[in-house]
Parts: structure tokens; sequence; C-alpha cells
């Protein structure tokens, strides 16, 4: 399922970089 219009690839943007956030915030917790 693709997006092509600008909200849609905002909003995969937006949850790339929580994602992102996400696995950094559990990886420096771990250690």
């Amino acid at each position: 399922k693709k997006c092509v219009s600008k909200d849609c690839l905002q909003e995969n943007e937006k949850i790339i970089l929580e994602q992102l956030i996400t696995d950094q915030a559990t990886t420096y917790w771990n250690v």
C-alpha cells in the first residue's frame, strides 16, 4: 500500500521518525 499524496508522505515520515527515536531510546536504556 503506497502513499503518494503529500499528507501521506509526511505521515509516513513522522511514523518512521518516531520508530527511530523509540529504537534509539530502547537501545540507550538497555545499555
